[in-house]
């Protein structure tokens, strides 16, 4: 079973289901599908509601789990996700394989093995390699696809540069209205920070729980090359422009910036959190690329919207 603290269901693959010889009558009827993290859509056979028993004697616990039973080839025989982790107040740990969680003898445990889970690594793999539309080089250029093959529309007309797309199978009728609702409310779409005043802090500004007992950490100066100083600049600029940041005199805490590039060849630009991870127990700012950082730097009140752009 993998225990998945993403995974906002518990999933039962229908070849360990049918091993339990409890028959399909027992499945009640979903029509929900679930959608995987790249929006791939999975069919789900039926739920049913199982006693699961957790734990070891004496220190056990019974839940009732509701499964969604899905009929995928898979190395696990379950999942179990947020829903139940939370019913059991667990906590898990990834490098000790390990779970605990609170019951009425004391605290429950349950553990993993390192061979089962490196099979398990290994079996994945091998599926990624057949089909390599489930590679990672093609989950990270492409997270997530269109259902449909889509085209291009002017939201301004006469502006090129501002544009939209929509399904191009849908019915004319329908794609005819849904243009016209579009350029209708043209002003709702917001294709620079200028373009959003009057956000209050309250929405846009995020204050991080840092610990006080840890030294502030101001960055070195990153070198970057002409093209990521120039991106840079232009950003900052429009930001400033928009009153978005201000600029601080004397910081506390120094990170540089990271732009990483969109599909379309601009860059993106977000903030190197490393160090404020180490400090903040209750936060966590993953990097996106850490090949691809440049040079800048951010207090530790910086607005977190700025990655949106």
């Amino acid at each position: 079973m993998l225990v998945d603290n993403g995974s906002s269901v518990d999933v039962l693959y229908h070849h360990a289901f049918s091993r339990m010889d409890i028959g399909d009558r027992r499945l009640e009827n979903s029509r929900t599908p679930l959608y995987g993290f790249t929006g791939n859509e999975v069919h789900v056979v039926g739920t049913i509601d199982m006693p699961v028993l957790f734990g070891s004697p004496p220190c056990q616990v019974w839940k009732v789990v509701k499964f969604h039973v899905i009929s995928a080839s898979s190395s696990f025989n379950a999942i179990l996700g947020r829903t139940t982790i939370t019913a059991l107040k667990a906590i898990t740990s990834i490098s000790h394989l390990k779970m605990k969680f609170p019951t009425d003898f004391g605290v429950g445990e349950m553990m993993g093995d390192q061979t089962t889970a490196r099979q398990c690594y290994l079996e994945v793999n091998q599926v990624l390699e057949i089909d390599p539309r489930n590679s990672i080089e093609s989950t990270n250029q492409n997270s997530c696809f269109p259902a449909e093959e889509t085209e291009e529309i002017e939201v301004v007309i006469g502006n090129p540069s501002k544009t939209t797309k929509v399904g191009k199978g849908l019915p004319e009728h329908l794609k005819r209205d849904i243009i016209t609702l579009i350029r209708e409310f043209a002003d709702i779409f917001a294709w620079d920070p200028k373009d959003m005043p009057g956000i209050p802090k309250v929405v846009a500004r995020h204050s991080l729980h840092i610990n006080k007992n840890v030294v502030p950490i101001r960055q070195k100066r990153r070198i970057f090359f002409d093209e990521k100083r120039a991106a840079i600049e232009q950003d900052i600029d429009r930001l400033l422009e928009a009153k978005f940041i201000e600029p601080v005199q004397f910081p506390t805490w120094i990170s540089n910036v990271i732009l990483v590039k969109k599909h379309n060849g601009k860059w993106r630009m977000c903030v190197d959190y490393s160090d404020v991870n180490k400090a903040c127990p209750k936060d966590f700012y993953p990097l996106p690329n850490i090949d691809q950082l440049i040079d800048s730097t951010a207090g530790n009140e910086l607005l977190s919207f700025m990655d949106a752009f």
